[in-house]
């Protein structure tokens, strides 16, 4: 607050004539110099103008802060709230158990790296899928630790985007919430082929109880909301074709039945397809819309080497009894193209009573879905072309449900890789209506 100057009155003649560029302030009609005598009067008026001055700087102290809420919005402000609150582990633990995930984790902690040998092991899963509306809000995350930001690669730090290329996975063991989270390579009950570049790795706990379950929830949530009957997409007329006729329907169909501009049928023909049709539920989220990217991201890096600049979406999907994943691989053979799909990680969110293995045939290597279980594998060699022996299957679910969380990390990245895409226009849809995609009928399934 400024000081306030202090005018000591001065004796004048009656007959001063004073002009206005002593602005008043000597002039006979201004009360400060009419005080000639201490008289109560005098004294109250003085009072009451400084209580006014006061009175007026509070006003424009408040204006101040209404204008910076206003002007950044209440996510600033709940921001705020969040790290006054927030201010160590302890408290943080108290109100947010997922902060637990980032708090004194030793960023490098190496231990002899072990293989694993034995016909069942853990494994893959499914496909990419389109994402559906922006979700995610239950919260789950950790609290921005600096030491752990500070240890992310340098795309990971800044909004600038920088065009780089990820080879190979860096396999370390580290430790997460206090326990030792190993890397195991997985060895097949067949031998490996000598062409063969990929390796399979597999974490135990490589995400809590707790941050399965929130994932789960959030993923229940979504669905839940989207509950109208979905529009139904091929990626071709001939994909259409064979669907039908495995179901033993003699029904002519062509281009035409596709509503324009797409390869959905109407609403009318899709809600006559789904009964003879199955798929799994996907939620799509990108990194920044929840805290828990940056737990996660940190955690994939530091024990696999896969940059955060380099992933894409993270997607959690869901298999109810007799859904599957056909075989395929996550890149595309014979893609001349370096900005494809170089590894992936997958963790299990759930146990599955029976089926739900992900497995690689070429490999002879079967995973058993066990919740926070995570398996990484390459999917293409150091040059960036897509190694088919990464070929894999997710084995329909015979008795259970099957949750995973995905996230595919490209050999080469790109600037929007990683945000998240704008809603398309078509195939046109109600507010909150989902679009169920069937992908190439011989290694794809249809995707919600």
């Amino acid at each position: 607050m400024a000081k306030t100057k202090v005018h000591h009155r001065r004796q004048v003649p009656s007959n001063a004539v004073y002009t206005d560029d002593h602005n008043d302030r000597h002039n006979d009609n201004n009360p400060m110099n009419t005080c000639d005598r201490s008289d109560i009067s005098c004294k109250t008026i003085i009072k009451r103008i400084v209580l006014v001055i006061i009175l007026a700087a509070f006003v424009t102290t408040l204006s101040m802060v209404t204008v910076v809420s206003v002007r950044h919005g209440p996510q600033t402000i709940l921001k705020g709230v969040h790290s006054f609150f927030y201010t160590d582990e302890t408290t943080a633990t108290k109100h947010s158990r997922a902060t637990k995930t980032v708090h004194n984790v030793p960023l490098e902690t190496h231990v002899p790296q072990r293989k694993v040998s034995h016909g069942k092991t853990p494994n893959s899963e499914a496909k990419q899928q389109k994402p559906s509306k922006k979700v995610f809000t239950n919260g789950l995350a950790g609290k921005k630790n600096p030491e752990v930001t500070s240890k992310l690669p340098a795309q990971h730090q800044t909004d600038a985007f920088r065009e780089t290329i990820m080879r190979k996975l860096k396999i370390r063991d580290v430790t997460v919430d206090g326990r030792s989270v190993i890397g195991q390579e997985l060895i097949g009950n067949k031998r490996r082929p000598e062409a063969a570049n990929i390796r399979v790795y597999q974490f135990e706990h490589f995400l809590s109880d707790y941050e399965c379950d929130g994932l789960v929830g959030a993923h229940r949530n979504h669905v839940t909301q989207h509950s109208d009957e979905p529009i139904m997409c091929f990626d071709s007329i001939d994909t259409l074709q064979r669907h039908l006729k495995k179901s033993h329907l003699n029904i002519k169909v062509t281009s035409q039945d596709f509503t324009e501009g797409t390869s959905c049928v109407n609403a009318s023909f899709s809600q006559a397809l789904q009964p003879m049709l199955g798929w799994s539920y996907s939620t799509a989220f990108y990194p920044g819309e929840t805290r828990f990217t940056t737990v996660f991201d940190d955690r994939v890096y530091r024990a696999t080497g896969l940059k955060p600049s380099h992933g894409g979406k993270y997607q959690i999907t869901s298999y109810e009894n007799g859904i599957g994943y056909k075989s395929h691989t996550d890149c595309t053979i014979g893609n001349l193209d370096l900005r494809d799909r170089m590894g992936t990680i997958l963790v299990y969110l759930q146990d599955v009573e029976e089926g739900g293995q992900t497995e690689f045939p070429e490999l002879g290597i079967s995973v058993t879905p066990r919740k926070g279980r995570a398996i990484v594998w390459n999917n293409q060699n150091g040059d960036g072309e897509c190694d088919p022996y990464s070929l894999h299957v997710a084995q329909p679910v015979i008795k259970g449900h099957k949750f995973i969380l995905q996230r595919w990390y490209y050999h080469k990245n790109f600037y929007m890789l990683g945000r998240r895409p704008m809603e398309p226009d078509l195939p046109v849809r109600k507010a909150l209506q989902p679009r169920v995609s069937c992908d190439e009928y011989d290694h794809g399934s249809c995707r919600w």
